[in-house]
């Protein structure tokens, strides 16, 4: 009786452990994974009620933003509160930094800037090295422009 061995084929006599969940370091400070995933769909939906058009009026996007603020101080939750150092932001500050935002001073703020500041917040400022190696590997690329 003739017969040939495949190594390619793994058979488990016991089934193979399940994968570990990613673990996330959380800070009172920075927004979790699942915290920016519920704000996104969130502001998706209010894109989806304005056609597609991510700019929101100051007095919006400050009045939701801050009965966000409302609901993770009397509530929390896991998904749907905000870090806890944004517990302690009030109305006038949340104008101010939405005036900062709006550089053109047109009333409106895009929600996808805003997100985008939201996760970049924490982050390193990069060197002036680090900037130059990024300006000359975008020189060399075709497909990278200034937008």
């Amino acid at each position: 009786m003739d017969f040939t061995v495949d190594e390619s084929i793994l058979n488990f006599i016991t089934p193979a452990p399940p994968r570990l969940e990613a673990m996330e370091d959380l800070r009172d400070y920075r927004f979790t994974v699942p915290q920016l995933q519920a704000l996104y769909s969130e502001y998706m939906r209010v894109e989806g009620f304005q056609n597609g058009d991510p700019d929101l009026k100051l007095n919006t996007f400050t009045s939701m933003l801050m009965n966000k603020i409302n609901y993770s101080k009397n509530f929390g939750g896991f998904m749907n509160a905000l870090p806890k150092n944004w517990q302690f932001i009030n109305m006038q500050a949340l104008q101010g930094m939405f005036r900062n935002i709006d550089i053109d001073n047109s009333g409106f703020v895009s929600w996808r800037q805003f997100f985008t500041y939201l996760m970049l917040s924490t982050s390193k400022l990069p060197t002036v090295n680090k900037l130059a190696e990024a300006k000359a590997s975008c020189k060399a690329s075709p497909t990278c422009t200034k937008d």
